[in-house]
C-alpha cells in the first residue's frame, strides 16, 4: 500500500480545502441562533408601543453597523407588554433566533430589523414569509428608513374585505397575498 503523500494533491484541490477550512467557523457562527434576553426595564400598555419603542432602541445602531436586531413582544397576565432583545453579527444574512422568557409572559409578536439601508433591507424577506405562515404571529419589520411594517397570517375565509376592516388609526393596510397581510403603521 502507497504511503500518503501530500504533494499529490493537484492545486484546485488545496484550494477547495483551504477555503473549506477557513469559510467553515462563520458558517458555523451564522447558523448558531441568537438568544434574545428580556429587557426588564421595558414595560407598555400596548403592541404597537413596545415596537416603536425598539424602533427607538434599535434603529440607529442597526443601520450604523449593519446588523439584525430580534426579538419578541411579549404580554403578561395583567395585560402589559415587554420585549427581548438580540443582535446579529454585522453582515450576518441569516438569522435564526430563540426567545428566553419567564413562563408566565405570552408571546404575542416578533419583531426586527434588517441592518443597513438597501433594496432588500426595506422589505420583509421570504423566510419572514414563511415564519409568519408556520408560527401564526404578528412579525413587525423596522426598516433602515424607521418605517415599521408587519406581517399577519390571514385566518381561514377571511376575505380581502374583512381584512380591509382591520385597519386602525396606527396602521394601514399595503395587500395581501399567499395568506399572508401586510400592514404599514402609521
Amino acid at each position: 500500500m502507497p504511503a500518503f503523500n501530500a504533494f499529490r494533491f493537484n492545486p484546485p484541490n488545496w484550494l477547495i480545502l483551504l477555503c473549506t477550512m477557513i469559510l467553515m467557523p462563520f458558517h458555523a457562527v451564522a447558523s448558531e441562533a441568537i438568544r434574545t434576553e428580556l429587557l426588564d426595564n421595558y414595560v407598555f400598555a400596548s403592541e404597537m408601543e413596545a415596537v416603536k419603542a425598539m424602533k427607538q432602541h434599535c434603529i440607529a445602531e442597526s443601520s450604523r453597523d449593519n446588523a439584525e436586531h430580534v426579538g419578541a413582544i411579549l404580554q403578561s397576565e395583567d395585560g402589559r407588554f415587554m420585549v427581548t432583545h438580540g443582535q446579529a453579527n454585522p453582515g450576518q444574512e441569516s438569522v435564526t433566533f430563540s426567545i428566553r422568557r419567564p413562563p408566565s409572559l405570552k408571546i404575542v409578536a416578533l419583531w426586527h430589523t434588517h441592518g443597513a439601508p438597501g433594496r432588500k433591507t426595506e422589505r420583509f424577506s421570504i423566510t419572514d414569509g414563511q415564519t409568519v405562515r408556520q408560527i401564526g404571529l404578528p412579525f413587525y419589520l423596522i426598516t433602515p428608513k424607521g418605517e415599521i411594517k408587519v406581517l399577519e397570517k390571514v385566518t381561514k375565509g377571511q376575505s380581502t374585505a374583512q381584512t380591509n376592516l382591520e385597519v386602525t388609526s396606527e396602521r394601514t393596510f399595503v395587500r395581501k397575498f399567499k395568506g399572508l397581510v401586510l400592514y404599514q403603521l402609521i
